[in-house]
């Protein structure tokens, strides 16, 4: 991201974090404590005009409308990019904010997106774009490398992870040993994966007191021809409901909406 789109989006989201975030719905922000809103750990754009509708909310529901992105997605996924209406405005893909304050924020589990979206064919991918540095101490991102290419998904199992329910049956050491690790991304560096490769992230081990986040937009682009597979849609939503965690109730068509909200 270019250095003034960088500087805009950044201030950008501190008026956000003013005027929208305590007012958003418990289904569309997640925090590590409800009570402080540095905590957050996952915003979905989405929910934005619910939460405050005299707002304009077109500069991060059209994100993922800029060229510059629309172009890459076109790119890697091989054909048009599928409309997600689930905002109130007709866009060609959505937009998350993933974020890990320190002392707060825990591991992400070792994942494939998929598991989450349920996509057949799985002709999706995330642009994850950086806003804070990300390194070994705020949370370094760690790939294994062709992973994309096993087949369907390895299994899961319940994670009780807030904003990533799920995590693999079976991570082995072996599997720690070939992963790709990036501990060095600056603010508006960007990283894309396919939704089928296994991904986690440490936790941000910085001092609480040192207010450190690290926060990322994810930009996700599902292809026309990639379809809901209802059979694994709903054992995941039983999967979420069984947990306890936000999501479990809302409807099918909302969560296909904002599959990248890692619920």
């Amino acid at each position: 991201m270019p250095p003034d789109e960088l500087a805009e989006s950044l201030a950008r989201l501190d008026d956000y974090w003013r005027q929208v975030l305590p007012r958003m719905p418990t289904t569309r922000a997640f925090f590590s404590d409800n009570d402080d809103l540095q905590s957050v750990r996952m915003i979905d754009f989405g929910g934005s005009p619910q939460a405050a509708p005299e707002l304009d909310h077109s500069f991060f529901l059209q994100m993922s409308a800029r060229p510059r992105f629309q172009a890459l997605g076109r790119a890697c996924l091989g054909e048009a990019i599928a409309q997600s209406s689930g905002t109130g405005s007709e866009t060609e893909g959505s937009l998350a904010l993933f974020n890990k304050p320190a002392g707060k924020s825990g591991e992400t589990p070792p994942h494939q997106d998929n598991h989450y979206f349920c996509l057949d064919p799985p002709n999706c991918m995330t642009i994850w774009v950086t806003l804070d540095p990300i390194t070994a101490e705020t949370g370094a991102l760690r790939y294994l490398p062709y992973s994309h290419t096993e087949g369907p998904c390895r299994p899961h199992t319940a994670s009780y992870n807030l904003g990533f329910s799920q995590k693999l049956v079976e991570y082995s050491e072996a599997d720690r040993a070939k992963e790709v690790v990036l501990d060095s991304l600056m603010p508006g560096d960007a990283v894309v994966h396919h939704c089928q490769i296994v991904h986690r992230a440490e936790e941000n081990t910085a001092d609480i007191s040192s207010g450190k986040m690290r926060r990322a937009f994810g930009v996700v682009f599902k292809g026309v021809s990639a379809r809901i597979d209802e059979v694994a849609h709903a054992k995941h939503i039983q999967s979420i409901k069984e947990q306890g965690l936000p999501g479990g109730g809302a409807a099918r068509e909302d969560l296909e909406e904002r599959g990248d909200a890692k619920l």
